[in-house]
C-alpha cells in the first residue's frame, strides 16, 4: 500500500492555484527586472528547466522548487 505524502498532500499532477501563479509571475518578472533580460528570457529558461510549455501547467508539487530556481538562478551564461 502506497502511503500518502504528508508535505504534498495533493497528486503529483495537480496544477498550481491562482495565488501560486500569481507568485511565480510576480517572481518571473523581478527576476528579469534584477538581471536586466527581458522577461521572455527567464520564462525561456524558466520552462525549458521545468520541462514545460506554459507556466500555468507547473505541477503544484515543484512549486518550491520553482521558487528557489527563480531566487537563485543565474543567467550570465546565457546573455
Amino acid at each position: 500500500m502506497a502511503t500518502k505524502n504528508t508535505l504534498y498532500p495533493f497528486s503529483d499532477t495537480a496544477p498550481i492555484n491562482n495565488l501560486e501563479l500569481a507568485s511565480i509571475k510576480s517572481l518571473l518578472a523581478y527576476t528579469a527586472y534584477d538581471r536586466k533580460v527581458s522577461e521572455d528570457v527567464v520564462r525561456d529558461v524558466f520552462s525549458s528547466r521545468f520541462g514545460l510549455d506554459n507556466v500555468e501547467k507547473l505541477p503544484r508539487k515543484s512549486f518550491d522548487e520553482a521558487i528557489r530556481f527563480l531566487i537563485d538562478v543565474q543567467l550570465d551564461m546565457i546573455q
